[in-house]
Protein backbone atom coordinates (compact mmCIF):
# COMPACT_ATOMS: atom_id res chain seq x y z
CA UNK A 1 0.00 0.00 0.00
CA UNK A 2 3.06 2.49 0.78
CA UNK A 3 4.38 2.10 -2.54
CA UNK A 4 1.04 2.69 -4.47
CA UNK A 5 0.49 5.52 -2.54
CA UNK A 6 3.94 6.96 -3.25
CA UNK A 7 3.23 6.27 -6.93
CA UNK A 8 -0.17 7.98 -6.38
CA UNK A 9 1.45 11.39 -5.33
CA UNK A 10 3.92 10.97 -8.25
CA UNK A 11 0.93 11.15 -10.48
CA UNK A 12 -0.45 14.18 -9.29
CA UNK A 13 2.97 15.56 -9.27
CA UNK A 14 2.74 14.80 -12.78
CA UNK A 15 -0.19 17.40 -13.70
CA UNK A 16 -3.20 15.03 -12.88
CA UNK A 17 -5.46 18.14 -11.71
CA UNK A 18 -8.38 15.89 -10.60
CA UNK A 19 -10.04 13.24 -8.40
CA UNK A 20 -8.39 9.97 -9.44
CA UNK A 21 -9.50 6.89 -8.57
CA UNK A 22 -7.47 4.26 -8.10
CA UNK A 23 -8.62 0.50 -9.13
CA UNK A 24 -6.68 -2.44 -6.94
CA UNK A 25 -6.86 -5.28 -9.49
CA UNK A 26 -5.18 -7.77 -7.36
CA UNK A 27 -7.71 -6.99 -4.54
CA UNK A 28 -10.11 -7.64 -7.20
CA UNK A 29 -9.16 -10.85 -7.62
CA UNK A 30 -7.99 -12.30 -4.45
CA UNK A 31 -11.85 -11.34 -3.64
CA UNK A 32 -12.97 -13.49 -6.38
CA UNK A 33 -10.70 -16.70 -5.28
CA UNK A 34 -12.00 -16.27 -1.64
CA UNK A 35 -15.39 -16.15 -2.38
CA UNK A 36 -14.84 -19.05 -4.39
CA UNK A 37 -12.87 -20.83 -1.84
CA UNK A 38 -16.28 -20.12 0.55
CA UNK A 39 -18.70 -21.11 -2.26
CA UNK A 40 -20.49 -24.59 -2.78
CA UNK A 41 -21.42 -23.46 -6.56
CA UNK A 42 -20.09 -21.38 -9.26
CA UNK A 43 -19.51 -18.02 -8.60
CA UNK A 44 -20.51 -15.09 -11.37
CA UNK A 45 -19.67 -11.51 -11.42
CA UNK A 46 -22.04 -8.67 -11.37
CA UNK A 47 -20.02 -6.61 -13.59
CA UNK A 48 -23.12 -3.73 -14.76
CA UNK A 49 -23.48 -0.29 -14.95
CA UNK A 50 -19.34 -0.06 -16.44
CA UNK A 51 -18.43 -2.77 -13.43
CA UNK A 52 -19.96 -0.43 -11.08
CA UNK A 53 -18.14 2.03 -12.61
CA UNK A 54 -14.85 0.76 -12.28
CA UNK A 55 -14.26 -0.29 -16.24
CA UNK A 56 -15.79 -3.21 -17.76
CA UNK A 57 -13.32 -4.43 -19.75
CA UNK A 58 -10.62 -4.10 -17.06
CA UNK A 59 -12.27 -5.85 -14.06
CA UNK A 60 -14.02 -8.50 -16.22
CA UNK A 61 -10.34 -9.61 -18.16
CA UNK A 62 -9.15 -9.60 -14.23
CA UNK A 63 -11.91 -12.07 -13.17
CA UNK A 64 -11.92 -14.09 -15.71
CA UNK A 65 -7.64 -14.54 -15.37
CA UNK A 66 -8.99 -15.06 -11.85
CA UNK A 67 -11.50 -18.24 -13.11
CA UNK A 68 -14.90 -16.19 -13.37
CA UNK A 69 -16.78 -17.70 -16.04
CA UNK A 70 -19.95 -16.22 -15.78
CA UNK A 71 -20.96 -12.23 -16.07
CA UNK A 72 -23.71 -10.11 -15.50
CA UNK A 73 -24.61 -7.25 -17.32
CA UNK A 74 -27.64 -4.64 -17.81
CA UNK A 75 -27.80 -4.30 -21.38
CA UNK A 76 -26.92 -5.78 -24.76
CA UNK A 77 -24.56 -2.95 -25.23
CA UNK A 78 -22.49 -3.76 -22.32
CA UNK A 79 -22.63 -7.59 -23.48
CA UNK A 80 -21.25 -7.29 -26.78
CA UNK A 81 -18.20 -4.95 -25.07
CA UNK A 82 -18.30 -7.99 -22.59
CA UNK A 83 -18.17 -10.77 -24.98
CA UNK A 84 -15.40 -8.70 -27.03
CA UNK A 85 -12.67 -9.17 -23.80
CA UNK A 86 -13.62 -12.35 -22.40
CA UNK A 87 -12.86 -16.50 -23.17
CA UNK A 88 -15.31 -18.00 -25.25
CA UNK A 89 -16.59 -20.48 -22.97
CA UNK A 90 -17.86 -17.15 -20.43
CA UNK A 91 -21.61 -17.30 -19.93
CA UNK A 92 -23.17 -13.66 -20.55
CA UNK A 93 -26.50 -13.06 -18.76
CA UNK A 94 -27.93 -9.87 -19.95
CA UNK A 95 -30.41 -8.37 -16.85
CA UNK A 96 -32.57 -5.69 -19.12
CA UNK A 97 -33.79 -9.14 -21.20
CA UNK A 98 -34.79 -8.42 -24.79
CA UNK A 99 -35.89 -4.61 -23.71
CA UNK A 100 -36.63 -4.17 -27.86
CA UNK A 101 -33.80 -5.84 -29.51
CA UNK A 102 -33.85 -8.77 -31.64
CA UNK A 103 -33.33 -12.55 -29.66
CA UNK A 104 -30.96 -13.19 -32.95
CA UNK A 105 -28.66 -9.91 -31.92
CA UNK A 106 -28.51 -11.99 -28.62
CA UNK A 107 -27.78 -15.53 -30.36
CA UNK A 108 -25.29 -13.74 -32.49
CA UNK A 109 -22.96 -11.91 -29.34
CA UNK A 110 -23.26 -15.52 -27.22
CA UNK A 111 -25.20 -13.73 -24.79
CA UNK A 112 -28.00 -15.03 -22.30
CA UNK A 113 -31.40 -12.84 -21.83
CA UNK A 114 -32.89 -12.31 -18.52
CA UNK A 115 -36.41 -12.64 -19.22
CA UNK A 116 -39.03 -11.58 -16.87
CA UNK A 117 -41.61 -10.61 -19.40
CA UNK A 118 -44.05 -13.13 -21.39
CA UNK A 119 -44.18 -11.45 -24.69
CA UNK A 120 -40.05 -11.64 -24.70
CA UNK A 121 -40.08 -15.05 -23.76
CA UNK A 122 -42.71 -15.72 -27.07
CA UNK A 123 -40.23 -13.75 -29.48
CA UNK A 124 -37.29 -16.32 -28.05
CA UNK A 125 -39.19 -19.30 -28.86
CA UNK A 126 -40.07 -18.40 -32.00
CA UNK A 127 -36.48 -17.31 -33.36
CA UNK A 128 -35.27 -20.85 -32.10
CA UNK A 129 -38.01 -22.52 -33.78
CA UNK A 130 -36.85 -24.20 -37.43
CA UNK A 131 -33.46 -23.94 -35.93
CA UNK A 132 -31.39 -27.19 -34.77
CA UNK A 133 -30.98 -26.00 -31.21
CA UNK A 134 -33.82 -24.27 -28.57
CA UNK A 135 -32.94 -20.48 -27.57
CA UNK A 136 -30.87 -19.97 -24.67
CA UNK A 137 -32.51 -17.74 -21.57
CA UNK A 138 -32.61 -17.57 -17.86
CA UNK A 139 -35.90 -16.34 -16.16
CA UNK A 140 -36.04 -14.10 -13.32
CA UNK A 141 -39.12 -14.61 -11.02
CA UNK A 142 -40.86 -12.06 -8.66
CA UNK A 143 -41.15 -13.90 -5.36
CA UNK A 144 -41.92 -10.74 -3.53
CA UNK A 145 -39.11 -7.99 -4.26
CA UNK A 146 -42.13 -6.64 -6.51
CA UNK A 147 -39.72 -4.48 -8.75
CA UNK A 148 -38.69 -6.94 -11.53
CA UNK A 149 -39.44 -10.50 -12.32
CA UNK A 150 -42.11 -12.72 -13.87
CA UNK A 151 -45.50 -13.27 -11.78
CA UNK A 152 -46.71 -16.50 -10.27
CA UNK A 153 -49.50 -16.53 -12.68
CA UNK A 154 -47.96 -16.27 -15.90
CA UNK A 155 -44.82 -18.46 -14.40
CA UNK A 156 -47.40 -21.17 -14.00
CA UNK A 157 -49.29 -20.68 -17.23
CA UNK A 158 -45.94 -20.91 -19.12
CA UNK A 159 -44.55 -24.18 -16.74
CA UNK A 160 -47.89 -25.93 -18.33
CA UNK A 161 -47.08 -25.26 -22.15
CA UNK A 162 -44.01 -28.17 -22.81
CA UNK A 163 -44.22 -27.38 -26.12
CA UNK A 164 -43.36 -23.66 -26.05
CA UNK A 165 -40.71 -25.01 -23.73
CA UNK A 166 -39.13 -27.18 -25.69
CA UNK A 167 -37.81 -24.04 -27.73
CA UNK A 168 -36.06 -22.33 -25.53
CA UNK A 169 -33.36 -23.31 -23.22
CA UNK A 170 -33.45 -22.62 -19.54
CA UNK A 171 -29.62 -22.13 -18.23
CA UNK A 172 -30.70 -20.37 -14.84
CA UNK A 173 -33.74 -19.87 -12.74
CA UNK A 174 -33.35 -17.09 -10.50
CA UNK A 175 -35.05 -14.68 -7.95
CA UNK A 176 -34.07 -11.42 -6.11
CA UNK A 177 -34.34 -11.40 -2.55
CA UNK A 178 -35.54 -8.15 -0.42
CA UNK A 179 -33.50 -7.97 2.32
CA UNK A 180 -29.52 -8.20 1.42
CA UNK A 181 -28.52 -6.30 4.54
CA UNK A 182 -30.40 -8.55 6.77
CA UNK A 183 -30.20 -12.15 5.05
CA UNK A 184 -31.70 -14.01 8.39
CA UNK A 185 -34.93 -11.43 7.68
CA UNK A 186 -38.12 -14.44 7.47
CA UNK A 187 -38.84 -12.51 4.38
CA UNK A 188 -36.05 -14.02 2.30
CA UNK A 189 -36.69 -17.58 3.04
CA UNK A 190 -40.34 -17.22 2.10
CA UNK A 191 -39.03 -16.19 -1.15
CA UNK A 192 -36.23 -18.60 -1.09
CA UNK A 193 -39.16 -21.09 -0.24
CA UNK A 194 -41.22 -19.80 -3.33
CA UNK A 195 -38.84 -19.92 -5.78
CA UNK A 196 -38.24 -23.73 -4.85
CA UNK A 197 -41.59 -24.60 -5.51
CA UNK A 198 -41.91 -22.79 -8.74
CA UNK A 199 -39.06 -24.45 -9.48
CA UNK A 200 -40.68 -27.63 -8.98
CA UNK A 201 -43.01 -27.11 -12.05
CA UNK A 202 -39.98 -27.27 -14.27
CA UNK A 203 -37.61 -29.84 -15.32
CA UNK A 204 -34.69 -29.51 -13.35
CA UNK A 205 -32.93 -25.84 -14.28
CA UNK A 206 -29.99 -24.33 -12.12
CA UNK A 207 -31.56 -21.92 -9.50
CA UNK A 208 -29.54 -18.62 -7.99
CA UNK A 209 -30.70 -16.49 -5.62
CA UNK A 210 -27.33 -15.81 -3.42
CA UNK A 211 -26.04 -12.26 -3.65
CA UNK A 212 -22.96 -11.32 -1.34
CA UNK A 213 -24.18 -11.22 1.92
CA UNK A 214 -25.98 -14.80 1.48
CA UNK A 215 -22.91 -16.29 -0.04
CA UNK A 216 -21.47 -15.63 3.43
CA UNK A 217 -24.28 -15.69 5.27
CA UNK A 218 -25.23 -19.55 4.99
CA UNK A 219 -24.33 -22.27 2.43
CA UNK A 220 -28.04 -23.48 2.05
CA UNK A 221 -28.55 -20.04 -0.50
CA UNK A 222 -25.90 -20.94 -2.33
CA UNK A 223 -27.57 -23.70 -4.71
CA UNK A 224 -26.74 -23.75 -8.13
CA UNK A 225 -24.99 -20.01 -8.59
CA UNK A 226 -24.28 -16.78 -6.80
CA UNK A 227 -24.39 -13.55 -8.54
CA UNK A 228 -21.74 -11.69 -6.42
CA UNK A 229 -21.08 -7.64 -6.79
CA UNK A 230 -20.65 -5.17 -3.63
CA UNK A 231 -18.07 -8.01 -1.69
CA UNK A 232 -15.55 -8.50 -4.97
CA UNK A 233 -15.36 -4.40 -5.23
CA UNK A 234 -14.37 -4.26 -1.50
CA UNK A 235 -18.14 -3.28 -0.03
CA UNK A 236 -19.48 -5.32 3.14
CA UNK A 237 -23.51 -5.15 2.09
CA UNK A 238 -24.04 -6.71 5.13
CA UNK A 239 -22.90 -7.00 9.20
CA UNK A 240 -21.98 -10.11 9.16
CA UNK A 241 -18.75 -11.42 11.70
CA UNK A 242 -17.17 -13.27 8.53
CA UNK A 243 -17.46 -10.66 6.00
CA UNK A 244 -14.20 -10.76 4.42
CA UNK A 245 -13.51 -8.71 1.74
CA UNK A 246 -10.13 -6.25 0.59
CA UNK A 247 -11.05 -2.60 -0.33
CA UNK A 248 -10.01 -2.12 -4.16
CA UNK A 249 -11.08 1.21 -4.77
CA UNK A 250 -8.93 4.09 -3.47
CA UNK A 251 -9.72 8.16 -4.35
CA UNK A 252 -6.94 11.05 -4.08
CA UNK A 253 -7.64 14.56 -4.78
CA UNK A 254 -4.78 16.49 -5.77
CA UNK A 255 -3.54 20.04 -4.29
CA UNK A 256 -4.30 23.02 -6.76
CA UNK A 257 -3.35 25.57 -4.11
CA UNK A 258 -1.97 26.39 -1.11
CA UNK A 259 -3.08 29.97 0.75
CA UNK A 260 -3.04 32.07 4.19
CA UNK A 261 -6.61 32.67 4.73
CA UNK A 262 -7.79 36.14 7.07
CA UNK A 263 -10.17 35.78 9.47
CA UNK A 264 -13.17 37.14 7.82
CA UNK A 265 -12.38 35.34 4.57
CA UNK A 266 -14.91 33.65 2.86
CA UNK A 267 -14.76 30.36 1.65
CA UNK A 268 -16.53 29.26 -2.10
CA UNK A 269 -19.96 29.93 -3.12
CA UNK A 270 -22.00 32.01 -0.23
CA UNK A 271 -19.51 30.69 2.68
CA UNK A 272 -19.41 31.51 5.66
CA UNK A 273 -16.88 33.60 6.83
CA UNK A 274 -13.60 32.54 8.80
CA UNK A 275 -13.76 33.40 12.74
CA UNK A 276 -9.94 33.14 12.91
CA UNK A 277 -6.79 33.15 10.35
CA UNK A 278 -6.44 29.29 8.18
CA UNK A 279 -4.30 27.80 6.27
CA UNK A 280 -5.86 26.01 3.08
CA UNK A 281 -5.66 23.94 0.41
CA UNK A 282 -8.00 24.22 -2.23
CA UNK A 283 -8.31 20.61 -4.09
CA UNK A 284 -9.17 19.64 -7.63
CA UNK A 285 -12.45 17.89 -6.13
CA UNK A 286 -16.01 18.21 -6.21
CA UNK A 287 -18.88 16.79 -7.42
CA UNK A 288 -18.18 16.48 -11.16
CA UNK A 289 -15.65 13.82 -9.70
CA UNK A 290 -18.51 11.56 -8.06
CA UNK A 291 -17.92 13.68 -4.47
CA UNK A 292 -21.04 12.39 -2.82
CA UNK A 293 -23.90 15.06 -1.86
CA UNK A 294 -22.39 16.22 2.03
CA UNK A 295 -19.06 14.95 2.12
CA UNK A 296 -17.53 17.52 2.77
CA UNK A 297 -19.65 18.74 5.79
CA UNK A 298 -19.93 15.14 7.38
CA UNK A 299 -16.32 13.31 6.20
CA UNK A 300 -12.49 14.21 6.08
CA UNK A 301 -9.57 14.00 4.23
CA UNK A 302 -6.30 12.56 5.07
CA UNK A 303 -2.66 13.09 4.65
CA UNK A 304 -0.92 9.80 6.00
CA UNK A 305 -2.86 9.59 9.20
CA UNK A 306 -4.12 12.87 9.86
CA UNK A 307 -7.56 14.00 9.54
CA UNK A 308 -8.25 16.76 7.78
CA UNK A 309 -11.69 18.97 8.22
CA UNK A 310 -13.01 20.74 4.67
CA UNK A 311 -14.09 24.58 4.84
CA UNK A 312 -16.90 25.60 2.99
CA UNK A 313 -19.12 23.81 0.55
CA UNK A 314 -17.61 22.40 -2.54
CA UNK A 315 -18.53 22.98 -6.15
CA UNK A 316 -18.20 21.41 -9.22
CA UNK A 317 -14.63 20.52 -9.56
CA UNK A 318 -13.16 22.12 -6.42
CA UNK A 319 -13.38 21.94 -2.67
CA UNK A 320 -11.33 23.14 0.09
CA UNK A 321 -9.58 21.60 3.44
CA UNK A 322 -8.41 23.11 6.36
CA UNK A 323 -4.65 22.54 6.56
CA UNK A 324 -3.81 24.66 9.68
CA UNK A 325 -2.80 21.70 11.56
CA UNK A 326 0.00 20.73 9.49
CA UNK A 327 3.67 21.92 9.32
CA UNK A 328 4.03 24.55 6.76
CA UNK A 329 5.03 22.85 3.52
CA UNK A 330 3.76 19.69 4.61
CA UNK A 331 1.64 20.42 1.29
CA UNK A 332 2.29 21.66 -1.70
CA UNK A 333 0.68 22.27 -5.07
CA UNK A 334 0.71 18.92 -6.82
CA UNK A 335 0.62 16.65 -4.00
CA UNK A 336 -2.63 14.41 -3.28
CA UNK A 337 -4.51 13.56 -0.09
CA UNK A 338 -6.88 10.64 0.48
CA UNK A 339 -10.27 11.10 0.58
CA UNK A 340 -11.22 7.33 0.30
CA UNK A 341 -8.67 4.89 1.35
CA UNK A 342 -7.03 3.16 4.12
CA UNK A 343 -8.16 5.72 7.08
CA UNK A 344 -11.53 6.03 5.37
CA UNK A 345 -12.41 3.18 3.09
CA UNK A 346 -15.43 3.03 0.99
CA UNK A 347 -17.82 1.20 3.86
CA UNK A 348 -17.27 4.21 6.29
CA UNK A 349 -18.01 7.07 3.88
CA UNK A 350 -21.17 5.04 2.94
CA UNK A 351 -21.91 4.43 7.05
CA UNK A 352 -21.18 8.26 7.60
CA UNK A 353 -23.22 9.28 4.71
CA UNK A 354 -26.43 7.31 5.52
CA UNK A 355 -26.11 5.50 2.10
CA UNK A 356 -25.46 2.50 0.58
CA UNK A 357 -21.71 1.75 -0.32
CA UNK A 358 -22.00 0.98 -3.82
CA UNK A 359 -23.49 4.80 -4.16
CA UNK A 360 -20.17 6.25 -3.08
CA UNK A 361 -18.51 3.51 -5.57
CA UNK A 362 -20.24 3.71 -8.60
CA UNK A 363 -20.20 7.63 -7.92
CA UNK A 364 -16.87 8.05 -7.75
CA UNK A 365 -16.05 5.37 -10.71
CA UNK A 366 -18.13 6.77 -13.10
CA UNK A 367 -16.62 10.60 -13.22
CA UNK A 368 -12.71 10.37 -11.50
CA UNK A 369 -10.24 9.68 -13.50
CA UNK A 370 -9.17 5.89 -13.38
CA UNK A 371 -6.09 4.38 -12.69
CA UNK A 372 -5.72 0.41 -12.26
CA UNK A 373 -2.82 -1.09 -10.16
CA UNK A 374 -1.04 -3.08 -11.85
CA UNK A 375 -1.89 -1.46 -14.71
CA UNK A 376 -4.21 -3.35 -16.81
CA UNK A 377 -3.13 -4.31 -20.29
CA UNK A 378 -4.36 -2.30 -23.14
CA UNK A 379 -6.90 -3.46 -25.65
CA UNK A 380 -7.83 -4.40 -28.79
CA UNK A 381 -6.70 -1.27 -31.18
CA UNK A 382 -5.60 0.72 -27.89
CA UNK A 383 -9.04 1.05 -25.87
CA UNK A 384 -9.37 4.08 -23.93
CA UNK A 385 -10.37 1.62 -21.03
CA UNK A 386 -7.44 2.60 -19.24
CA UNK A 387 -7.89 5.66 -17.44
CA UNK A 388 -11.51 6.60 -18.02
Amino acid sequence: MENRQESMRTEAEQGTARAVLHIDLDALARNYRRLSNLARCEVSAVVKRDAYGLGLEAVSTTLAAAGCRAFWVAGVEEGERLRACLPSDSRIFVMDGLFGHAPERFAQAGLVPVIDQPEELELCAGAARGNAAPFPLALNLDTGLSRAGMDEAAFRQLAQNSAFLENVSLELVMTMLSDFEQPANPVNARQLARLKALADLLPVVPLSVATSSFLYHDAGWHLDLARVGSALYGVRSAALPDYNCEPVISVEAPVLAVRELEAGSAIGYGGRRLERAKRAATLGLGYADGLPERFTQTCQAYVADRALDFLGSDSMTLSTLDISTLPPGRLRRGQAVEIVGPYQDVNAVGHALGINPNRVLSSFGARAARRYHPAAPQGDGGAEWISG
